[in-house]
């Protein structure tokens, strides 16, 4: 029992040093680390009373819409598109709480670091779309979420352009095909006209085949006009503030010194706890497998020696 109890107590004075060296160790590296925060902002899709059939894939109130916004502003085109919008200045406040990290260029550790530290999450009910930026200088997270908003805008903008030059492309080649179907029913009137006077040899009378061609003729003018109609009623986006446009809610401001993320400082503690647990258990068990050994290497030195 006795030798039980001391096992029992020199295990927790091991599992106490090795827990206490490494939880302090961690505490000391949490302490010391920059702290994190965190800006936001906030765009707003611009609704018209009436939908324009232009913008209907910028609409983000379908399933399609709402999973491709935030692969969108994750992707590495879209980050290499906010790190061509960082000056110099900009790009030097970026990266100075980094420069440990020396084994990137920094063109690869800008786009990543834009890739893994922006979030954001979109409201259908009431259209909005929040991004969220995170990084140890207060004044460089709202900096480049405003980057972020302004660059999103300006992709759904040439977006939005790109469909309607694609809808009037479109439209043309339809036109260009109606108009040659009505040619070729005129032709085909005054084919079947030229017919009927050589079949007669008199005046031609209008009978039941042209008053079938007249009525074809109508309807094909009447889709010619629709569709020049529709190629007229298309217009260029100018501007934000047309249907499916985006606007800009809410700026992104530098948050206060001290709304710094509580959550990356809790998870780095935690993590140095498990650490500090599992590095105590296997002191012990290491302690112990070389005392075990070092009894059994004597015993057979005694049995060697006898």
């Amino acid at each position: 029992m006795n030798l039980l109890r001391i096992f029992f107590k020199s295990d927790l004075r091991i599992f106490g040093a090795v827990f206490g060296v490494i939880f302090l160790v961690a505490v000391v590296d949490t302490v010391r680390r920059p702290r994190m925060y965190q800006a936001s902002g906030v765009l707003r899709l611009y609704r018209l009373p009436t939908e324009n059939v232009v913008a209907k894939d910028s609409l983000p109130h379908s399933v399609e819409n709402l999973i491709e916004i935030q692969p969108t502003l994750k992707s590495a085109a879209f980050a290499q598109r906010i790190a061509r919008r960082m000056g110099n200045a900009d790009r030097t406040a970026f990266l100075k709480p980094y420069a440990h990290l020396t084994d990137e260029a920094d063109d690869a550790l800008i786009e990543r670091l834009l890739r893994e530290n922006q979030e954001c999450s979109v409201h259908p009910a009431k259209m909005t779309l929040r991004i969220q930026y995170l990084h140890p200088d207060r004044q460089v997270c709202a900096r480049v979420t405003n980057l972020f908003i302004d660059e999103y805008i300006t992709y759904q903008m040439r977006r939005r352009i790109d469909g309607a030059i694609q809808a009037v492309e479109e439209l043309k080649l339809r036109v260009g095909y109606q108009e040659k179907t009505v040619r070729d029913v005129t032709d085909e009137m005054a084919a079947y006209r030229e017919r009927s006077e050589k079949n007669t040899k008199t005046a031609f009378v209008a009978d039941e085949g042209l008053e079938l061609l007249q009525n074809r003729q109508a309807r094909e003018k009447e889709f010619l006009d629709l569709l020049l109609r529709l190629m007229s009623e298309i217009t260029m986006p100018t501007g934000a503030k047309e249907e499916g446009g985006w606007l800009v809610a809410e700026r992104a401001v530098a948050p206060d010194e001290r709304d710094y993320l509580i959550v990356p400082l809790a998870r780095r503690l935690a993590w140095g706890f498990a650490a500090a647990v599992v590095g105590g258990f296997l002191s012990v068990g290491a302690v112990r497998c070389f005392f075990f050994r070092s009894r059994t290497d004597d015993g057979d030195a005694d049995l060697t020696n006898f």
